[in-house]
């Protein structure tokens, strides 16, 4: 009971301290995620036939910024030991959306992408046999 009480203690430590070994670490993390939010955006933007991919993914560039930036204020905070910004469950749960993220995209590459791809596939297969529509005449 005594080791529950100081787990949570730890947690929800008003100003944790100074000590803290994962600086660059995160900073790592931060580097790397903006990379890939910038690789998708201009994957999407020099592929704009792969419409099945920029339908899936063209949210997740802003969604990866917004935890660079998150990421970016917690350790600012924790650098400066801002009390009630720099507790650690603030950390813990702004990491625990990033995994949510990541298994978002590995899921969305992985099961959703190839589905869509090749229901794209068929539509565009589908409308090549159609007739062209008529243009009105303009007077």
């Amino acid at each position: 009971m005594e080791s529950l009480k100081q787990f949570v203690l730890n947690l929800i430590t008003v100003t944790p301290g100074s000590d803290f070994k994962y600086y660059w670490l995160l900073i790592i993390l931060i580097i790397l995620v903006t990379a890939l939010a910038v690789f998708i955006k201009v994957y999407i933007k020099k592929h704009k036939e792969d419409k099945a991919f920029k339908h899936l993914f063209k949210r997740y560039p802003a969604r990866l910024i917004n935890f660079n930036l998150l990421l970016g204020f917690y350790l600012f905070f924790r650098y400066y030991s801002v009390p009630y910004l720099s507790v650690r469950l603030l950390l813990y749960i702004i990491m625990l959306w990033g995994i949510y993220l990541a298994y978002r995209m590995i899921n969305s590459y992985h099961r959703e992408y190839p589905i869509q791809k090749k229901r794209h596939e068929m539509q565009i297969a589908e409308v090549k046999y159609l007739p062209k529509h008529k243009q009105k005449r303009r007077h």
